[in-house]
């Protein structure tokens, strides 16, 4: 198995890209880079708590299976451990 740390590195996503700006045991703080009209997969963290901070524009986040919420920047939100959400 090939253990890769992504720290330091603009990791490239379907929907944009990702960047580990901090990161210890407790904590991590990364940046998104979501492209227009795309979106991130439908996924949960079971043992971790989830916070979006909206830095510009709009964004609908898809929390569970049904609901959405529309964040204009800037906004932030809290998704619990666990929760289905998809940005």
């Amino acid at each position: 198995m090939i253990n890769k740390s992504y720290e330091n590195l603009v990791v490239e996503k379907p929907w944009g890209s990702e960047y580990v700006i901090y990161k210890n045991d407790v904590l991590a703080i990364t940046y998104l880079d979501i492209l227009y009209n795309n979106s991130t997969s439908l996924h949960c963290h079971p043992n971790k708590k989830t916070g979006f901070i909206l830095l510009s524009g709009t964004a609908e986040i898809q929390l569970g299976f049904y609901n959405t919420e529309t964040l204009s920047a800037p906004s932030k939100t809290i998704i619990r451990p666990g929760m289905f959400h998809a940005t």
